[in-house]
């Protein structure tokens, strides 16, 4: 898991699992809503990637080793 996610122009791979949701923050005010990704890129490194429900954004969260 990376400290913080990085931005990525769009999804940058082939999706091998999910979309799995996450939801929080909304009793606090602070809702969090995230459709988490494991991909493949092209020369096989696994990522765990995640796109913003509502900004439609991607980011990278982890590395798989």
């Amino acid at each position: 898991i990376l400290d913080q996610p990085q931005p990525l122009t769009g999804c940058p791979g082939e999706i091998l699992e999910g979309p799995e949701r996450i939801e929080s923050g909304w009793w606090a005010g602070a809702d969090i809503r995230r459709d988490y990704y494991v991909v493949e890129q092209r020369l096989g490194q696994q990522l765990w990637v995640y796109q913003d429900c509502r900004s439609k954004a991607w980011f990278k969260h982890g590395l798989f080793s």
